[in-house]
């Protein structure tokens, strides 16, 4: 699921020009609707599009910390969205990625992988190395949690499946 903000003089029977593309992957645990209310009425002012993509893990929702199918469905969002709301015209030079925490961390990884893809991004309080996230979960009571939702989505420990945690590290794709 996701939750698409278009200017308001556009849709089935109004037909847009070709807009710019914001991508807002989420942070952990946001679900798309509140993403979409932290951009208000942006999208009409600015004129230009917001996906809010909802984000699957290989096993969590909202909890995909950069899993490649998540990062790989992020780069195919223009695409989705031309299929799914043919009305909508999206300019493919001007498609930009904008997350916060866990958004933060997927807009690197979109950017790394699929660097063609985006004209641009912003990465607000990203997760760069998710190898060294993993042992910072640890260190308080608060978010040790967060090391048994990593390891459920991941497939181990960073000690277990080094490679799993390295991949979802922005820092591996520079």
């Amino acid at each position: 699921p996701a939750v698409v903000l278009v200017p308001d003089d556009f849709g089935p029977n109004r037909p847009s020009p070709p807009l710019p593309l914001v991508i807002s992957p989420h942070g952990r645990g946001v679900r798309p609707g509140a993403n979409a209310n932290l951009w208000a009425g942006l999208p009409g002012r600015g004129r230009f599009v917001v996906v809010c993509p909802g984000g699957m893990g290989r096993r969590l929702p909202l909890h995909s910390w950069g899993w490649r199918g998540q990062i790989s469905d992020l780069a195919k969002m223009p695409g989705t969205l031309r299929a799914g709301l043919p009305w909508l015209r999206i300019d493919t030079d001007r498609i930009y990625a904008l997350g916060g925490s866990m958004g933060g961390h997927e807009t690197l990884l979109l950017l790394g992988q699929y660097p063609r893809v985006l004209a641009g991004a912003v990465a607000m309080d990203p997760v760069t190395n998710f190898y060294r996230r993993y042992g910072d979960f640890g260190l308080t009571p608060r978010t040790r949690g967060q090391q048994v939702l990593a390891r459920f989505e991941v497939g181990g420990t960073p000690r277990t499946n080094p490679r799993g945690y390295v991949l979802r590290s922005p820092t591996h794709w520079i």
